[in-house]
């Protein structure tokens, strides 16, 4: 919870968030024995093709301006995705599963759309873009171990999530 990231002597560093050092080395795993049986990884880290991505926008139906700057983006690219309307838990667990990317632009986490222990079923999980507000933020339990979106992507194989830690206009994602 300590934003350690923007000390002084990181600043000018590129800096990553996992939840532990554990963490990192199951990820190193996971994508060793993928490379092991898939000739496209080449490196140590995995590879996202961003074109392979899946884009869930605005399923809530009320962010239009964001819906309006976006889909044209995400369509002229041939990207598969939904907008404006919101998906069948098994749209979301195949569009996490099946793509290298994920892309939400909502309200919140989306987990509204797919719950936690869905995501945290899956082996494999594409790596996650959450633009909602607080999406990457954890929830503190007491003495007990954190709990949020973040956390339920990475346990699911996510190689990498970027979300907001913090509350954001609809203007300022766009």
């Amino acid at each position: 919870m300590l934003p350690w990231e923007s000390s002084p002597i990181v600043r000018n560093q590129e800096v990553y968030r996992r939840p532990s050092i554990g963490s990192i080395f199951a990820i190193l795993d996971r994508c060793c024995q993928f490379q092991e049986h898939d000739a496209k990884n080449a490196g140590i880290f995995p590879l996202i093709n961003p074109l392979d991505a899946f884009y869930l926008l605005n399923p809530s139906g009320d962010l239009n301006g964001t819906q309006g700057k976006l889909e044209d983006f995400f369509r002229e690219r041939n990207l598969e995705g939904k907008a404006g309307t919101a998906p069948t838990i098994e749209e979301s667990v195949v569009a996490l599963r099946s793509h290298d990317l994920f892309i939400y632009f909502g309200h919140g986490r989306g987990l509204q759309f797919i719950a936690e222990k869905e995501i945290q079923k899956l082996q494999n999980c594409a790596a996650t873009l959450l633009m909602g507000c607080s999406s990457g933020s954890l929830s503190l339990n007491g003495s007990y171990t954190p709990q949020g979106a973040p956390l339920c992507y990475l346990l699911a194989g996510s190689p990498v999530i970027v979300a907001n830690l913090w509350e954001v206009t609809d203007k300022d994602i766009d």
